[in-house]
């Protein structure tokens, strides 16, 4: 009897042990534009293609199509609030730069893929999913009941975490995936 039970007792940790996932990132793509607007056509993979137009002004946006190659379904995210920063050249003269960067992630538990899409607006941050030819938004900061003037993404093996920013100070989330409804859900920390 106590064999069983201790074949029993490792059987379940072994399971359990196995049952958590990693989050595993891919080198990042940066898209920048220095006053105006800009066009940028970048692969994901070999199949998956994303199409973005940036301007940048007194505030930045961002239109970004993700697509598959082979399948008509596509994403389409429309003006999504980039950070506009301004800086005083060498010359003294002033310019205004933004920025999207878009992170693959893959979490290695169930092999699903997503991407991080960092504007550094605390509005604009979104993670969209990608699974058999079809993509859609997973998580975005747009749908919190605060607004953040700022925000970015961190990524450990073990967690998914969002900083933002706002006159009231700087809050932290933790977002964890829902395997049923395919989206994070965002914890405020404490």
């Amino acid at each position: 009897m106590k064999k069983i039970l201790i074949s029993a007792a490792i059987c379940s940790m072994l399971f359990t042990a196995g049952a958590s996932a990693n989050w595993i990132t891919g080198e990042p793509s940066i898209m920048a534009v220095n006053g105006g607007e800009a066009a940028f056509h970048t692969s994901l993979s070999s199949a998956q293609r994303l199409d973005i137009n940036l301007t940048s002004g007194t505030s930045g946006k961002a239109d970004m199509i993700f697509s598959a190659e082979g399948y008509d379904d596509s994403l389409t995210l429309s003006s999504l609030p980039v950070k506009a920063v301004t800086e005083t050249g060498t010359n003294g003269a002033t310019y205004t730069d933004s920025k999207v960067t878009v992170t693959p992630l893959i979490n290695d538990g169930n092999g699903q893929r997503f991407y991080l899409v960092d504007t550094g607006d605390g509005l604009g941050m979104t993670i969209v999913a990608y699974s058999k030819g079809s993509f859609k938004t997973a998580f975005s900061t747009s749908s919190f009941p605060e607004t953040y003037g700022t925000g970015s993404f961190e990524v450990s093996k073990k967690a998914i975490l969002f900083h933002g920013k706002n006159a009231n100070g700087e809050s932290t989330y933790t977002l964890t995936y829902d395997k049923k409804t395919g989206l994070f859900n965002a914890a405020k920390n404490a």
